[in-house]
This record gives C-alpha cells, sequence and structure tokens, in this order.
C-alpha cells in the first residue's frame, strides 16, 4: 500500500502542470472568466452525479461479492470500496486491487478470489465506455458504423468472459505457450482460478446487469460534463454530444495505461469540445469546462478515496500480527 501511495505522487505533481496548462489554453483570462461563470450550484450539482456514479458501482461491488457468496460488513465494506478511489491515479486504476488487498488482511478472503472482481469491474467500466461512445457519436457522420462495430466489440468481450468453451479454448491456448514463458508457466493456476471467478460473475444474464450498472454509473459523468458546458455561454453541447465528449477520452486515456489517463484525456476532451460545441465555441471555455469537470469527477473521487482510508484507519483497528512461532 505504502509503494501504491508513493506512485501517486509524481502523478499528482503531473496533474498539477496538466490542469496549470489548461488555463493557459487560449488566454488565461479568459479561461478565469470561464471558470466563474460556472456558478457554485451547477459545480454542485456535478458533485452530486458523482456521488451517484460512486452509489451505482458501490452496488455492483456488492452484486459481485454476493455472487461469490462473500459477506463483508456493509460500512467496511463501503470504507474498503471508497477507499479504492484513492489508487485512481494508477495505470488503468490497477491500484483498485487495494481492495482485494484489505478484504485478505480484515476478513481473510482470498486474493484469487477477489482479485479478478477488480479485473471485471475495469472489463465492465470499458464496455459501459464503450457503449456511451458508440450512443454518443450518433449524431456524428459515420456515427452508425462506429456505434455498431463498438458494440460488436463489447459482446466479444462479454461472450469470452461468459462462455465457458470460448475461456477454455483461451486457457488452452495460453498452456501451449506457458512452458516457453517462466513466469506465465508458475501463474496459469492463477489465471485459471481468476478465469473461474470471471465467468461465475458472468453467466447467466450477469454480464448484462453488469454493464447496465456500468452503463448508468459513467452516463451520470457524461451528466457532469452537460450541466458544466450548459453553464458557459459559448458552449452548445447536446447530452448526446456530451455522452461521446466525456466518454470517449476517458476511454482512449484508460486504454493508453497512463495514471487517472492525465494530459490525453484532458486534452482529447477540449479538443473534442470546441469541435461538437457549436458554431464559435472558445478555447478557453472548452479548457475551463474540462478543468471542472475533471475535478468533480476525478479529483473529487480521489479525495474521497483519501478521506474513507484515514476514516478506516481511525474506526477500524488493525489486525494484530501472528508471532513467529
Amino acid at each position: 500500500m505504502s509503494r501504491m501511495v508513493g506512485r501517486i505522487v509524481p502523478a499528482t505533481i503531473f496533474g498539477v502542470v496538466v490542469y496549470t496548462g489548461l488555463l493557459f489554453y487560449g488566454d488565461l483570462p479568459s479561461a478565469l472568466a470561464s471558470l466563474r461563470a460556472v456558478s457554485l450550484p451547477v459545480i454542485a450539482y456535478a458533485l452530486l452525479l458523482s456521488v451517484g456514479n460512486f452509489a451505482v458501482r458501490f452496488l455492483r461491488w456488492c452484486y459481485y461479492l454476493s455472487r461469490l457468496q462473500m459477506r463483508v460488513p456493509l460500512g467496511d465494506n463501503l470504507l474498503i470500496f471508497l477507499s479504492s478511489f484513492a489508487m485512481a491515479l494508477t495505470p488503468a486504476k490497477a491500484g483498485e486491487v487495494l481492495k482485494s488487498v484489505m478484504l485478505k488482511e480484515r476478513y481473510d478472503l482470498a486474493n484469487a478470489r477477489t482479485a479478478p472482481i477488480v479485473v471485471a469491474e475495469r472489463i465492465n467500466d470499458l464496455a459501459g465506455l464503450v457503449l456511451l461512445s458508440a450512443f454518443g457519436c450518433l449524431e456524428l457522420r459515420h456515427g452508425v458504423a462506429v456505434a455498431v462495430t463498438s458494440a460488436a466489440v463489447v459482446l466479444v468481450l462479454m461472450t469470452i468472459c461468459a462462455h465457458r468453451p470460448l475461456g477454455e479454448l483461451m486457457l488452452r491456448s495460453l498452456d501451449s505457450i506457458a512452458p516457453r514463458i517462466g513466469i506465465l508457466q508458475r501463474k496459469m493456476p492463477k489465471v485459471r482460478e481468476a478465469y473461474d471467478v470471471l465467468w461465475t460473475l458472468h453467466r447467466a444474464g450477469s454480464a448484462l446487469i453488469s454493464v447496465l450498472l456500468s452503463t448508468l454509473a459513467w452516463g451520470l459523468q457524461c451528466a457532469s460534463l452537460y450541466i458544466v458546458a450548459g453553464a458557459t455561454p459559448d458552449l452548445h453541447l447536446g447530452f448526446l454530444a456530451s455522452m461521446f465528449v466525456y466518454s470517449a477520452p476517458l476511454l482512449v486515456g484508460t486504454l493508453a495505461m497512463i495514471p487517472g489517463g492525465l494530459g490525453l484525456t484532458e486534452a482529447s476532451m477540449a479538443v473534442l469540445m470546441m469541435q461538437l460545441g457549436g458554431d464559435h465555441p472558445s478555447a478557453s471555455s472548452a479548457a475551463a469546462v474540462t478543468f471542472i469537470v475533471r475535478f468533480c469527477t476525478l479529483w473529487w473521487g480521489i479525495g474521497v478515496g483519501f478521506a474513507a482510508l484515514a476514516i478506516r484507519r481511525a474506526l477500524v483497528p488493525a489486525r494484530p500480527a501472528l508471532s513467529a512461532p
């Protein structure tokens, strides 16, 4: 955990640089004026929508645990879930495996059973973002073709997780090359166990429920961008366009394995707003909206994560270390 936190510091410093650059995108006085144009109630609504995102994702987390017949006290489960938000600045949010670490430390739940839940979360987050991007680009030229292709990619991904014969075929392929890759050969039992968990989480309609929850969760974040952009005079984004402007850059930043998508996500979001935000949107307005939206989604979540970590450390005593025999 100390190593995970240590990796966040450089990413945070880089984030400060990115957002300072955003304010200078266009010109600083205009960017500051655009920031001031967004009222505090609008920012409060955006923060509440992010809280809705957290709530839906927590519901999905509880659903996963119930599918694996794991029972964790609700209060501590919520703190464990929220604590993982502090790890959002790790590549592809891999640091959210902190949830698995905490469950192992406190409740002796095997990492091999709980870590695949984090993998399932990432798979379904990607599926939700792909679907939102697909819906959002329906207004664009060739949008229908992109939407159909994106939906097909999600369907293939979900089928691999849910259809046992395909999964077994993939595992046999890995078995055939494992002898030539030492680390893969050592990890194959864990890989098989992880696939068993993923299959359990996605069979019998569970995949549909998970993807719907993921789409709803990230759709709430798209709504954050929609209401913030709507409070800026020279930006005119419809809701479908807002879905695309938010989800596509987030998807690109995630797939690029950049911590928190920093830099790439913000730049993509601002550029898309310039292209889709009406007749004459200013660079300063696009930068200001990007700044506010990323604060209300990414950085708000990180702050909640660190607060949950602190509360849990204060309320939940550490388990005593086992003495050596």
